[in-house]
């Protein structure tokens, strides 16, 4: 059974002898309960009157938006970037958890690196009128601390993988840096390809890669340097 959300709108009647008359209105509202219910929600807050009007701003397919949007496709693969985009909480979006909005972290931009030079965010063209990259409105992120240089370069010893522990399907990360684990309980790091029917793990800065079958997959998000944890 969908669980009923009551709200209350007070609207102006009319005026008697300079005093407003008010009058209460009770209106009754479905809580969505799946994801692309949600989006729905999501677009309509945003202030977006039709999904392809959202899907033109946010630069994407209209068809693509309106399927995920209408629950005729699933769209775990871009959720953080409906979730980002739209200002929402990703645990919310995906799994209906905590508030719609949640808490925003972002980090400041200080410039750019190519090739080990370092240019200040004024001089990257790329990053004109940009000053943060917010990250996944989510309390959902998990950390592993890494143990010896078997991530080297991406993760260093002592660092930590930060990955949102709501769970995708491989094919959903196909191409990305994922954290997956494997029939016998490793889990990995790896950018996963899938190709001519088998995936691939590909090793960071060594251009090596393995056949690996992936059961479960996590998006990772980033890694944290030597943090001393409470």
């Amino acid at each position: 059974m969908r669980r009923r959300l009551i709200r209350y709108e007070l609207r102006c009647q009319f005026v008697v002898n300079y005093k407003t008359v008010y009058s209460l209105r009770m209106i009754e509202t479905a809580e969505p309960t799946t994801d692309f219910e949600r989006l729905q929600k999501a677009r309509e807050a945003k202030g977006y009157d039709t999904a392809s009007d959202a899907a033109r701003a946010m630069g994407v397919t209209v068809s693509t938006y309106v399927n995920h949007e209408n629950g005729n496709r699933g769209f775990p693969h871009v959720a953080v970037d409906y979730a980002n985009f739209y200002g929402v909480s990703l645990d919310w979006l995906m799994l209906g958890r905590g508030e719609m909005r949640g808490r925003q972290v972002a980090a400041e931009i200080k410039g750019a690196l190519a090739n080990g030079a370092f240019s200040p965010r004024g001089s990257v063209p790329e990053l004109e009128g940009k000053r943060q990259v917010l990250l996944p409105r989510t309390a959902e992120v998990g950390a592993l601390l890494v143990k010896g240089n078997a991530y080297y370069p991406r993760v260093l010893d002592g660092e930590y993988i930060l990955y949102s522990i709501l769970e995708q399907k491989p094919d959903d990360l196909d191409g990305e840096v994922a954290l997956v684990e494997t029939p016998s309980g490793e889990r990995l790091l790896r950018i996963i390809r899938k190709i001519g029917g088998q995936w691939m793990a590909e090793k960071f800065g060594a251009g090596q890669a393995e056949i690996i079958e992936p059961v479960r997959a996590w998006r990772y998000l980033g890694s944290l340097a030597r943090h001393e944890p409470v």
